[in-house]
């Protein structure tokens, strides 16, 4: 990583914990098995590129000669909180979506109401 201007442990410290969250948040996926899984780990890989697309332009750069030039550097301005963006409106989704399909598998099937409870007895009721 040297050869883009970038220290190696600078790297790590930036990628580190977007890849942790990326790797427990697979792993969670895996575990339980979520019917929206496909969001979730595509939210994930979002995450992480988005962690590393500051990186993946200053390789792009050096390899390609472009780097001196302001348009580049206002592309990635945005590009990278654009995509980190969308990754957590993707979680958002998530949290949205999956919220209403877990109440209602715990909910009762509509032929089927709650037994009525039982009238209160007399002694409840008071003087009327």
């Amino acid at each position: 990583m040297e050869h883009i201007g970038v220290p190696l442990y600078i790297v790590v410290r930036d990628l580190g914990p977007p890849v942790i969250v990326a790797l427990a948040g697979l792993w969670l996926v895996a575990v339980r098995r979520p019917s929206w899984r496909g969001l979730a780990v595509t939210a994930l890989v979002l995450y992480v590129t988005a962690a590393a697309l500051p990186y993946l332009w200053l390789i792009a750069q050096a390899w390609l000669g472009f780097g001196g030039q302001t348009y580049v550097a206002l592309i990635m301005t945005f590009l990278q909180p654009g995509v980190a963006a969308c990754a957590w409106f993707l979680l958002f989704a998530l949290v949205v979506v999956a919220t209403p399909r877990r109440r209602a598998a715990e909910a009762p099937p509509s032929g089927e109401e709650e037994a009525p409870q039982p009238a209160a007895s007399g002694a409840d009721q008071g003087s009327r």
